[in-house]
């Protein structure tokens, strides 16, 4: 299991740097290049640690796998942790190194909270929905997986902003004193992703399966 800590803890804070940098220095950069940024930012993690433990690297989908029954939940509370952990220090080493500037890929809507909060849950819900549909595609799954991040980035960003995970809002949101809407930036993608949750478990009738089992 402390393995499985110290990937979450690596891939959190690679994805962090590799996203919220690119954000951070590519203010100029059309969207296509963030949303490729985003693909390659959670496909490196996944790539680089699914040989160390396991690969969420999001508190929300950690809490998924736990709804789940994959996951135990003291496992959980360490999982978020070391998560979250990651991602401020991915912030802060942004931040250190980029001239402190007063963003480091936060999220800042350009919505209001109503239509934040729907964006954050729906594309949360369709990312989890491929994590869960792909979890056996080995060979394919990192891409697929990363490859609807990058394009749900796209999406909302053609009108807003988007995170999909706690971990990945609150570090910048920490590292810049800029905490505007950050609850919803937090609560909704754990919804959304326990949303498909239920929705896998009375539909696909899958039973817990893994070596992370609740005890």
């Amino acid at each position: 299991m402390i393995r499985s800590y110290l990937s979450e803890f690596l891939g959190t804070f690679l994805l962090v740097l590799i996203g919220c940098g690119a954000e951070t220095i590519g203010k100029t950069w059309p969207l296509v290049f963030i949303a490729i940024s985003w693909f390659l930012a959670v496909l490196i993690p996944i790539l680089t640690m699914k040989k160390l433990g396991s690969t969420h690297f999001n508190p929300a989908v950690s809490l998924a796998f736990w709804a789940k029954g994959n996951l135990a939940s003291k496992n959980l509370m360490a999982f978020w942790a070391v998560q979250f952990v990651g991602a401020v220090l991915a912030a802060f080493t942004i931040k250190m190194f980029f001239g402190n500037p007063e963003l480091v890929g936060n999220n800042i809507p350009k919505v209001n909270a109503g239509w934040q909060f729907l964006t954050e849950f729906g594309f949360s819900f369709t990312l989890m929905l491929t994590i869960l549909f792909t979890e056996k595609m080995e060979r394919y799954a990192p891409f697929l997986v990363s490859l609807v991040v990058g394009v749900n980035v796209y999406l909302a960003g053609l009108y807003t902003t988007l995170g999909m995970n706690p971990a990945r809002s609150f570090g910048p949101a920490l590292a810049t004193n800029n905490y505007t809407q950050l609850l919803i930036f937090i609560s909704a993608p754990m919804m959304g992703m326990l949303l498909s949750i239920f929705i896998f478990k009375n539909y696909a009738k899958e039973k817990p399966a893994g070596a992370l089992h609740r005890k």
